[in-house]
């Protein structure tokens, strides 16, 4: 029997035994086109490329949490290969449903522990590192566990700029009227992804305004925040591209404005949000998150 393993689900930017002990759970994806519906394994059924390219013919998805059968499926499995098996859902401010599903199929195993914990995306890939850096030094164990998660809680965010807010607002994570004034005005709104889920923070007029935007809200959101304590960053956009919308103009904006305020050896690290998050985002959007430094744990 080996001694410990790691599960998440598909909202982390993690394919499925990617590493050595780290598995994924597929999150659910439904579509409804004309009333037929569609039910798909996030990762498995559908990809990014799909979803992105049905949203930008203005196909709406919605999401679900893992389906508890095959949570426990693969838990069964698990806890009879590893002495311990810890699971991270998708976090409960954005799915609730996602982590009760997950504690209903580790209740009838004794050695599964659900661990609550707050990252997505590149998030959870930086977080999945430390946590296998942990598993590395022999001390995968549930209180050094808990001190990654609460750190990552602390000391990371993220500013999400999306042009149509449709998806956002179809999914429920911003309230109608919101996207109005937005559409209205000519708004190009920024909303936060941290431990408090998707809230929309900051609006900006121009293009140009934004890196100014996105600093205002980090050092409002992270402590003592200074660009030189930036350990990693990230810069995530949709495969797809809308012309409406200048994501690689927004990018290069970001990316200059910020370069230099960087520590050296500090990169911007790229690529795109897992389908089952892009399906609320919608095709065009940029993330671009930090993460602070942190002491050797």
């Amino acid at each position: 029997m080996k001694d410990t393993c790691i599960v998440f689900d598909s909202s982390a930017d993690c394919k499925n035994q990617e590493f050595d002990d780290v598995f994924v759970l597929p999150t659910t994806i439904i579509s409804n086109k004309n009333g037929k519906v569609t039910t798909y394994k996030d990762g498995v059924d559908i990809t990014i490329e799909e979803v992105e390219k049905n949203e930008n013919e203005g196909h709406f998805y919605s999401t679900a949490a893992v389906n508890p059968s095959l949570a426990l499926e693969l838990f069964t499995k698990l806890s009879k290969d590893y002495k311990m098996v810890y699971v991270f859902p998708i976090p409960g401010t954005i799915s609730p449903g996602g982590v009760n599903s997950l504690n209903l199929a580790a209740s009838e195993f004794d050695n599964v522990i659900i661990v609550e914990q707050s990252m997505v995306s590149l998030m959870s890939r930086w977080e999945i590192l430390d946590l296998l850096e942990l598993k590395k030094n022999n001390l995968l164990d549930l209180p050094h566990i808990k001190e990654v998660v609460n750190y990552y809680a602390q000391n990371i965010a993220a500013a999400l700029v999306t042009r149509d807010l449709s998806f956002l607002i179809n999914g429920g994570r911003i309230k109608k009227v919101t996207g109005m004034i937005a559409k209205l005005l000519n708004i190009i709104p920024i909303n936060s992804f941290d431990r408090e889920g998707v809230t929309q923070r900051l609006k900006v007029m121009k293009i140009d305004k934004i890196p100014n935007a996105i600093e205002k809200y980090f050092s409002t959101f992270l402590n003592d925040f200074k660009w030189e304590n930036v350990e990693r960053v990230g810069l995530l956009s949709s495969k797809l591209q809308s012309p409406k919308f200048k994501i690689k103009e927004i990018e290069n904006l970001i990316k200059n404005t910020f370069a230099k305020k960087l520590p050296k050896g500090i990169v911007f690290e790229t690529g795109g949000l897992p389908a089952v998050i892009a399906c609320h985002t919608g095709p065009n959007y940029i993330a671009f998150l930090v993460l602070m430094k942190k002491e050797k744990i």
